[in-house]
C-alpha cells in the first residue's frame, strides 16, 4: 500500500504537475498510485520531496509523515530493508519475481488480516 493517491490529492499540485516534476506522464502516474506499476527509488525520493514528506510515510511504513531525526527505524522495517538489500545485485528478471512474491505474500496477509478483522469476537 503507499499514499501516493492520497498525498496527492492534498497537496496543491494536479496530476499533470506531479507527472511533471517526475517526468513521467499522467497515465503512468495513476498507474502508480494504483500500485500497477513499481515506484522506483528516484520516483520514490521526488515523490517524498514534492509532498514533503518522509518515503517511509509514502510507502505506508509510518503513520508519521515527518519522523524525527535520529528516530529508530521500527524493526519490521530494518528487516524489510535488508532482506531488499540481498536482492539488488540479482539479476533484474529474479529481483522482480521475487518483488511480485513479496507484493503477493503482502497481499495475503492484508486479506487475511481483513478477514480477522470482520469476524465476531
Amino acid at each position: 500500500m503507499n499514499r501516493l493517491r492520497e498525498l496527492r490529492k492534498r497537496s496543491p499540485f494536479s496530476a499533470a504537475e506531479v507527472a511533471e516534476k517526475l517526468d513521467i506522464s499522467v497515465q503512468h502516474l495513476y498507474d502508480l498510485e494504483k500500485g500497477e506499476r513499481r515506484l522506483n527509488e528516484d520516483q520514490l525520493r521526488l515523490f517524498a520531496d514534492i509532498y514533503l514528506v518522509s518515503t517511509d510515510y509514502v510507502l505506508g511504513l509510518t503513520d508519521d509523515p515527518h519522523p524525527k531525526p535520529g528516530a529508530p527505524v521500527p524493526q519490521k522495517t530494518t528487516k524489510l530493508i535488508d532482506s531488499i538489500m540481498r536482492a539488488k545485485d540479482l539479476p533484474e528478471e529474479n529481483a522482480e519475481q521475487i518483488a511480485e512474491a513479496l507484493d503477493a505474500l503482502i497481499e495475503y496477509h492484508e486479506r487475511k488480516l481483513k478477514r480477522r478483522n470482520k469476524l465476531p469476537g
